[in-house]
């Protein structure tokens, strides 16, 4: 099955789920779907947003570096350098651990992928903007990151450590 129809199944079940879950929501209350709200987004809607804010982001990245002389530029040219870079890692490291996650976790629910997986991106995306900078202030040394890792590992930790509860797909 290819990854495009295991998006559209898998969102049309969890919508199933949340209009009629065999067993109460984590939360202790029951969720009732409307049809043109965005709180109800779909598992395809989120991927198609994704992909064209990731697509549009590396354009943007691209307009950078090939319009903005960073002899002239100053600090505006490198915090547009580093901020459309930091957006297309963000996008191109949630959409790559969601289809590995997809593909290893099939049992999870797409809701818990996808926010895994986002906020990985960002911690990902931090960890190579984070290097990117170290590196051009020429203090990138194994330590530094090494510190960074340890930060960023510490914040994954009490992020998956604040959800009591994590349902699985039936």
């Amino acid at each position: 099955m290819r990854l495009w129809e295991r998006l559209i199944r898998m969102s049309k079940s969890y919508k199933l789920y949340l209009t009629n879950p065999p067993h109460p929501l984590p939360t202790g209350r029951q969720v009732t779907l409307r049809r043109g709200n965005f709180n109800d987004m779909s598992l395809t809607r989120y991927f198609i947003i994704m992909v064209v804010a990731t697509a549009l982001a590396w354009t943007s990245w691209g307009v950078v570096i090939t319009q903005i002389n960073p002899e002239v530029a100053g600090l505006d040219g490198f915090a547009l350098f580093y901020t459309t870079l930091f957006l297309s890692l963000i996008g191109t490291f949630a959409l790559i651990g969601l289809a590995i996650r997809m593909h290893t976790q099939p049992h999870h629910l797409p809701y818990y992928l996808v926010l895994l997986s986002f906020r990985q991106g960002i911690f990902f995306a931090l960890l190579s903007i984070g290097a990117l900078i170290l590196q051009s202030k020429d203090i990138l040394y194994w330590w530094n990151i090494l510190i960074l890792v340890v930060l960023l590992t510490t914040l994954e930790y009490f992020a998956l450590t604040s959800f009591v509860r994590r349902p699985k797909r039936a």
